[in-house]
């Protein structure tokens, strides 16, 4: 049975409304200067909410305290590596997200607003695809010109930098519709949920024309309404998690071959090398394992671009990007990448005890979520977000954070007792 929604009262209602501010600005992705946008500016607001509402022995028991654990580490490393300003940047970055997820599992907004509010984002979203599509403006992702993957150049941005900023962000307004209609204490009739799925297809259509692999964080979330929908069956729960599992496959096998161009042939996709993000995962594999030091508290972002040109083998590199037809951005891999996966960013940046205290708190969330209250949504949001954490950075992701605080905290609330 749901709970009802609460109105907040008191000077809670400031703290709601910056909440509701933050999410508004969010999908517009106003850049006010360098890594600032202009949500980032009610942060002080997030602080100060977090020092009135002094919830700190929420914070000592698990799953939370892994948090607060992993920001400790991660301080430590940064002390460790010396002064560089991009250590403590990538510091600062995980204590705002730390403070963000805070602040929005401990503010409750009404679920049907959040419903509102996803539906309101994704037709925004639709309008914005459409008229792309029917004016020919949809944004052209340049490196994939003139290559074996020109056919997926055209993707869709929205108002962001990079298609994948927008594959990920699409989460969050999926996430606040799936608050606001799963589990409502009504069980939907088969056809009844299917003509939902038809409805809510229609939505993803800009979703998949951002042609990113995290789109299995919106699959993920569906998948884990549908089995709320259907009384938590564990029967719908494995469908669920094989879907999940296949979508994650699929997409994975893209990261670890060149795939494109497709084969006549098993195993019918290009497996000539190893992929391209590997090119890059593998330097920084090597330098987390190469030293006791490296292994405990990383070597930060900073000694990191000193260290990753030392690995790099030209020839290696460029036989795989040649599989791509981008054999002229040998240098460019040669000289710096992102290692497009979170493990072995984090890992790298403040070492293995700090990577297995990060994914402690969010296994913690799924599981605590799952047996405490029976939480899908938390789940397979969860499981979503550590599978596309292994072809992409996620952990400095915003609405990654606002996303899972958003369905801890409904969670949570959902399980309390009605007085």
């Amino acid at each position: 049975m749901s709970l009802p929604d609460q109105k907040p009262t008191g000077a809670s209602q400031v703290f709601v409304a910056s909440a509701w501010l933050y999410l508004l600005l969010l999908p517009a992705d106003i850049r006010v200067h360098g890594p600032i946008f202009l949500h980032d500016l009610l942060a002080p607001v997030f602080v100060v909410a977090l020092l009135l509402r002094r919830n700190w022995r929420s914070w000592l028991r698990l799953p939370d305290v892994l948090l607060p654990v992993f920001l400790v580490l991660a301080g430590l490393a940064t002390i460790v590596h010396g002064k560089g300003g991009r250590d403590i940047y990538e510091l600062a970055i995980a204590g705002y997200m730390a403070a963000v997820f805070a602040f929005f599992v401990d503010t409750p907004l009404r679920r049907r607003h959040l419903a509102w509010y996803g539906v309101g984002v994704l037709g925004i979203m639709w309008v914005s695809a459409a008229w792309r599509l029917a004016t020919g403006a949809m944004e052209s992702y340049g490196v994939y010109e003139q290559t074996t993957l020109a056919f997926i150049a055209k993707r869709f941005f929205f108002t962001f930098d990079h298609p994948n900023l927008a594959g990920s962000f699409y989460a969050l307004p999926v996430a606040c519709l799936l608050l606001g209609i799963a589990g409502r204490g009504q069980r939907l009739r088969l056809q009844d949920l299917l003509l939902g799925l038809v409805a809510l297809a229609a939505l993803l259509v800009p979703l998949g024309l951002t042609v990113s692999k995290h789109m299995l964080l919106s699959a993920a979330l569906i998948a884990g309404a549908v089995v709320v929908e259907r009384g938590h069956a564990a029967g719908w729960r494995w469908v669920g998690l094989v879907a999940v599992a296949g979508a994650f496959v699929l997409f994975y096998l893209t990261v670890l071959f060149p795939f494109f161009p497709l084969q006549r042939s098993f195993p019918f996709f290009n497996h000539a090398t190893w992929g391209m993000y590997t090119t890059h995962q593998s330097i920084y594999w090597r330098i987390l394992t190469g030293s006791l030091s490296s292994l405990l508290v990383g070597v930060g972002p900073q000694a990191l671009r000193g260290i990753y040109p030392a690995l790099a083998d030209p020839e290696h590199i460029r036989a795989v990007l040649a599989q791509y037809d981008q054999a002229y951005l040998t240098e460019s891999f040669c000289t710096y990448m992102d290692s497009h996966n979170e493990y072995l960013n984090t890992g790298v940046a403040f070492g293995l005890p700090a990577l297995l205290a990060w994914i402690g708190f969010w296994v913690g969330q799924a599981l605590t979520a799952f047996r405490r209250q029976r939480d899908e949504l938390v789940l397979f949001f969860v499981i979503g977000l550590l599978c596309c954490c292994l072809w992409d950075d996620l952990a400095s992701k915003r609405w990654i954070w606002v996303t899972a605080a958003l369905l801890v905290g409904n969670a949570r609330r959902e399980a309390e007792p009605v007085p």
